[in-house]
């Protein structure tokens, strides 16, 4: 159910940068998610199914990676494309983005 929700609605995420610290915000017509963190900061960040996980983001060739103890999630800007891997065991989503 999760995996059809996030096919059929497009969220619209904001990613705002000072430094070392990132604001990340989801906005769907369902909910609204604010995350903050901390390069190389142990944070919870939020599940799809609202779960707190704790992982370590940390900034690689331009890449947003997230290590947590069971996934990884890596997000890259290019252009104004925006992709997002979550790598689990032998599952891996991917989602692209565009720029508004």
């Amino acid at each position: 159910m999760i995996v059809k929700m996030r096919k059929d609605v497009k969220p619209v995420v904001v990613i705002e940068q000072n430094g070392k610290d990132f604001v990340y915000t989801i906005k769907t017509p369902m909910f609204t998610r604010v995350h903050s963190f901390t390069l190389g900061q142990e944070t919870e960040i939020p599940s799809v199914d609202g779960r707190k996980v704790k992982c370590i983001v940390r900034e690689e060739n331009g890449k947003l990676i997230c290590d947590a103890d069971k996934f990884t999630a890596v997000r890259e800007i290019q252009g104004d494309e925006m992709t997002e891997t979550i790598t689990s065991g032998s599952v891996t989503f991917i989602s692209k983005s565009k720029r508004a």
